[in-house]
């Protein structure tokens, strides 16, 4: 989880809120579609294998979250990280987070509406406070202080995001693009 919160980080770091806010339509569209048909496929596979539908369901799942990982790590490895279509991919990461059917359309209801409280937060804190502080960290002039700034400040966010019921992978996410913000987004991506 850990390695996978890292990666995640990284990739916020070379995207911006800006960027992920124009295709925000799209990938709401997109990744619901993605995700119920991945999803739908999955459930039929594991009912033909003989499975019964909960544990079937869940092959589903699991499925709809790993295709979009692969799918991800491919654009990346192509070298279009910044293109339309993968800026629609990694809005498709956050929306699997709130879809956990067992407590009800309710439930999901606050849960969406705690991560947007949340997401809130952390975009006024990524353009009031994280700035200056990666500015002040930078001043230094300690590698070593700033990669722990840095560090502490992904895992920080992401299990900030735990604490409101999302992963720390999304989160770490979303201090990627907070980090991203500041005018040291690529001495964090290199260090």
């Amino acid at each position: 989880e850990l390695g996978v919160a890292l990666l995640l980080f990284s990739l916020g770091l070379e995207l911006s809120f800006r960027e992920l806010a124009r295709v925000r339509t799209v990938a709401l569209v997109g990744a619901t579609v993605q995700i119920i048909v991945t999803i739908a496929l999955g459930f039929a596979l594991g009912r033909a294998l003989g499975w019964a539908w909960r544990p079937a369901l869940w092959f589903g799942a699991l499925i709809s979250l790993s295709s979009t990982m692969v799918a991800l790590k491919t654009i990346q490895a192509q070298g279009r990280l910044g293109t339309l279509s993968s800026r629609v991919m990694l809005l498709m990461i956050v929306l699997p987070e709130l879809s956990a059917p067992a407590g009800g359309l309710a439930k999901v209801g606050v849960a969406a509406l705690r991560a947007a409280v949340l997401l809130g937060v952390i975009v006024l804190f990524a353009t009031r406070v994280v700035p200056r502080l990666m500015a002040f960290v930078a001043r230094w002039n300690s590698r070593e202080l700033f990669f722990l700034s840095t560090f502490a400040l992904a895992l920080g966010i992401g299990y900030l995001t735990w604490l409101f019921g999302l992963s720390l992978a999304v989160g770490a996410f979303v201090a990627g693009l907070v980090v991203n913000e500041s005018e040291y987004a690529h001495q964090a991506l290199s260090d």
